[in-house]
């Protein structure tokens, strides 16, 4: 699974799985937001911090441990969750292949999307099905209904093309998924693919 986020603290700290939580600055990972947690750390780290403002440069933040000022702690941490994945979802771009209106051309350039044997996690949900191919920055989706309104055949050419790839991976909803994760992305399942390739 991918992380949205760092959180470097010297607490005991429970977030869920999509933040990485890690004590040493050298286990964080490069390119998502970083939560320094603490004034003396924030301090230690980065000497010309404010202690009036949240953002210190560019992606990284800091705030009060909870031993520190409580109150401020929760509602920065919150603050920081809902930073970290608004920034996650606009990064990933979300492209639906509308076989209705465009009509099977555009489902033929879908099957040529995903025809190649590379790895790719693909999510299904409500009937529609949601496609990562690994080493893009978007989700392919496409309705099942509106194929099998169109022509009864696409379902089982899109099904035959994912079995035959040998590096799938496919996500079922309750085993694959946790709960909170589940509740994050409610109304944008498109990014399940890509946070669990």
């Amino acid at each position: 699974m991918k992380y949205i986020g760092n959180i470097l603290t010297d607490e005991q700290f429970e977030t869920g799985e999509l933040f990485n939580v890690v004590q040493d600055p050298g286990s964080l990972v490069d390119g998502i937001p970083t939560l320094i947690v603490g004034w003396e750390k924030t301090k230690e780290l980065y000497p010309d911090a404010s202690i009036i403002e949240f953002n210190i440069t560019g992606d990284t933040y800091w705030t009060y441990g909870k031993y520190e000022k409580r109150d401020r702690f929760e509602a920065n941490v919150k603050r920081f969750q809902d930073l970290a994945f608004k920034k996650f979802v606009e990064t990933l771009k979300y492209e639906f292949y509308d076989v209705i209106f465009h009509g099977p051309a555009t489902f033929e350039r879908f099957m040529n999307a995903i025809s190649h044997d590379i790895p790719m996690t693909v999510y299904a949900s409500n009937d529609i099905l949601y496609i990562y191919i690994d080493g893009n920055s978007f989700v392919l989706g496409l309705s099942l209904r509106d194929c099998d309104y169109v022509d009864e055949s696409y379902r089982k050419r899109i099904f035959s093309t994912i079995y035959a790839n040998k590096s799938i991976n496919l996500l079922k909803n309750n085993e694959d998924i946790s709960k909170e994760v589940r509740f994050k992305a409610r109304g944008m399942a498109y990014i399940l693919p890509y946070l669990y390739s």
